[in-house]
């Protein structure tokens, strides 16, 4: 199955890991959401929401997964191609992904205030939908609102939690693999994404 896999990886790679992201980040906001009821008063505790793992496995699927997916082999050939030492060549990609670590937050952090604020817009202008106690800040306001909370302990989790991995990822890991090795560990940073997207709060 794991030699399957890897073909999979070699012949499809985008089509794999896309199908492995869904999984993978799906499983970490249903630990997300388990953990924000372990911790919420037995009142507040709530069933599992199913549309916002599907909402947050579909940032993965469609941005996040693709994005790194192609930006992997680019740092591979532009580090390579220039880098001999492999040290020294393992560093600066590290680095490099590192450095994108703020693109992909602000992205996912405004995807968070965007879809949230189209399905309120979409439901107020449902003829049976009642009257909101109180209109909803525009999205570009939540995003502003987020950022500035959270972008900034987001970049330095990922410093804490990326670095090490990304290090081990370029040196020791084959480069087919390299995304499955992301995409397993990101398990436990889809997790701390969730936990930071949706606070209690944020949902509603």
């Amino acid at each position: 199955m794991l030699k399957a896999y890897q073909r999979l990886l070699q012949q499809r790679p985008f089509a794999t890991n896309m199908s492995t992201a869904f999984f993978i980040y799906g499983a970490g906001d249903v630990v997300a959401q388990d953990i924000q009821n372990r911790g919420a008063p037995t009142t507040q505790a709530q069933a599992l929401n199913t549309t916002r793992t599907l909402d947050n496995a579909g940032w993965f699927v469609l941005f996040y997964c693709p994005f790194y997916t192609a930006l992997y082999p680019w740092i591979d050939r532009v580090v390579s191609a220039s880098t001999a030492n492999p040290l020294h060549a393992t560093l600066k990609k590290m680095v490099l992904m590192w450095s994108t670590t703020p693109l992909a937050a602000s992205g996912y952090f405004l995807y968070g205030a965007s879809l949230p604020h189209v399905k309120r817009e979409v439901a107020a202008a449902s003829p049976q939908a009642p009257p909101p106690a109180s209109p909803p800040l525009p999205a570009m306001e939540v995003w502003s609102e987020k950022m500035s909370r959270d972008l900034l302990p987001t970049w330095q989790f990922a410093t804490i939690f990326w670095m090490p991995i990304n290090f081990l990822n370029f040196y020791l890991v084959p480069a087919p693999w390299r995304v499955l090795v992301m995409n397993t560990c990101s398990v436990a940073w889809g997790t701390f994404l969730s936990l930071t997207q949706y606070r209690r709060g944020d949902e509603d």
